[in-house]
């Protein structure tokens, strides 16, 4: 099965973020990214493992 990779602008509109909290969010390693020749890459699996996991998290007030 092949892998697919998405560009930060790709994951911006996927999670209906902005581009900047794709990149905030990246840097601080709460989304699951790797840094390649300088430009962030993601995995769809990976990222919809993420949303899965964080999904069943308890919701702090």
């Amino acid at each position: 099965m092949e892998r697919e990779i998405l560009t930060a602008e790709q994951v911006a509109d996927y999670l209906r973020l902005s581009r900047k909290s794709v990149y905030r969010l990246a840097r601080a390693g709460v989304l699951p990214a790797k840094k390649i020749m300088n430009q962030w890459r993601f995995e769809r699996t990976q990222l919809n493992e993420w949303i899965r996991e964080k999904e069943e998290e308890p919701i702090s007030v």
